[in-house]
C-alpha cells in the first residue's frame, strides 16, 4: 500500500490528464510537482521535498487522528498524541521513503472527474503504471480543510493506505498500552522508538 500512496504522489515520468474538476486538477498539481523529487539526486533534498509536499497537500489532522486511534484521547498521554500529530510530516515520510524507488519510471492517469462523497469530500480515480508493467487502479479521497483541498487516504484493491499503515501503529500503541494498562504512555513510548530508529527522517 506503501506503493500506492507513492504512486498517487510521486510516482510517474509521465502523465496524461485532462482537467475539469477541481479535486483532479489538484490532484495533478501535486503529482506534478512531486515528479521533481525524482530528478533530484541527493536523499536529503529529496526527504526535504517530500516534507514540503506532506505538509502542502495532505490532512494531516484526519490522517493523524486515524493513526492514533483510541489513544489520542488518553488523558495522561496528551504530551505523547500532541508531539505525535506534530511529528506528522516526519513519521509519513519515514514510512513512505523507502518505496519512492519502486515507483520511478513509471506513469499515472488522472481521472478528470471525481466522485462527490458528500460532506466537502471527493474521489478522484487514478491509474499507476510502474516502471515493471503492473498496472494498479487508486482513488484518492480528498477533503476541504480551512478552504483548502487535501489528499485524505489512498485506497487500492480495496485497502485504505491510511487504515494500512494505521493498524501497524495500533499493534504498536496496544502492544505498549496492555505492557502496563494504569500507567503507560504507549503514544509517547512510540514516539522515542520511531526517532530512535535509524530509519527515521525529520522533516525541518
Amino acid at each position: 500500500m506503501k506503493v500506492f500512496i507513492l504512486g498517487l504522489l510521486f510516482a510517474a515520468s509521465t502523465t496524461v490528464f485532462a482537467a475539469t474538476h477541481p479535486a483532479s486538477e489538484f490532484v495533478h498539481t501535486t503529482l506534478t510537482k512531486a515528479l521533481k523529487i525524482l530528478e533530484l539526486k541527493s536523499d536529503e533534498a529529496r526527504v526535504r521535498q517530500m516534507c514540503s509536499i506532506f505538509k502542502k497537500t495532505m490532512a494531516l489532522d484526519h490522517v493523524g487522528s486515524a493513526w492514533l486511534g483510541r489513544y489520542a484521547g488518553l488523558e495522561r498521554d496528551q504530551a505523547g498524541v500532541r508531539k505525535f500529530r506534530q511529528m506528522m510530516p516526519s513519521i509519513m515520510v519515514t514510512q513512505l521513503y523507502p518505496a519512492l524507488g519502486v515507483v520511478e519510471g513509471g506513469s499515472f492517469v488522472v481521472d478528470p472527474g471525481a466522485q462527490d462523497l458528500g460532506n466537502g469530500r471527493c474521489q478522484v480515480g487514478v491509474k499507476v503504471r510502474t516502471a515493471d508493467g503492473h498496472t494498479y487502479n487508486a482513488k484518492g479521497k480528498i477533503g476541504t480543510y480551512s478552504g483548502k483541498m487535501r489528499l485524505m487516504d489512498v485506497t487500492a484493491m480495496g485497502i485504505s493506505a491510511v487504515g494500512y499503515i494505521g493498524r501497524d501503529f495500533k499493534q504498536r500503541f496496544d502492544d505498549e498500552y496492555n505492557q502496563d494498562p494504569a500507567n503507560s504512555l504507549p503514544v509517547s513510548v512510540v514516539l522515542e522508538q520511531i526517532q530512535n530508529s535509524a530509519d527515521y527522517l525529520s522533516c525541518p
